[in-house]
């Protein structure tokens, strides 16, 4: 290791502002992509087609349902009357982990795992 710990924060300090500018340059693109496929969608449905084809590629209009839950409680009570656990994502919630190992309450079934990062502030 032949770099200075200054040395490194400044590397650091670099890259995390080279990130933030393609990342900035991406959302923008992201945009516009948003945009375009919004008027494609428009025109599309005007001339009542689903998919089409140019010289530059293809493109084919989709739809897919997603969940709004309006009611949590609601909707968390179904699930436990139903025994529909499949309906929630695998994930443990951290924030609610963290206040239970804080209160010393056991968690069955899971592990406390402690990840290591670096906070970064530009000067």
């Amino acid at each position: 290791m032949d770099n200075t710990l200054h040395d490194l924060i400044v590397q650091l300090g670099d890259l995390r502002t080279q990130k933030k500018a393609l990342e900035y340059e991406a959302n923008q693109i992201g945009r516009s992509i948003e945009l375009v496929e919004r008027d494609l969608i428009m025109v599309m449905d005007a001339q009542h087609i689903t998919e089409s084809k140019s010289a530059a590629g293809k493109v084919t209009v989709g739809e897919a349902v997603y969940p709004q839950v309006q009611n949590w409680d609601e909707f968390h009570q179904w699930i436990l009357e139903n025994g529909y656990l499949h309906f929630l994502e695998r994930r443990a919630a951290v924030l609610a982990y963290r206040e239970a190992l804080g209160q010393n309450i056991p968690v069955p079934g899971v592990l406390p795992f402690t990840k290591r990062k670096i906070t970064f502030k530009e000067a």
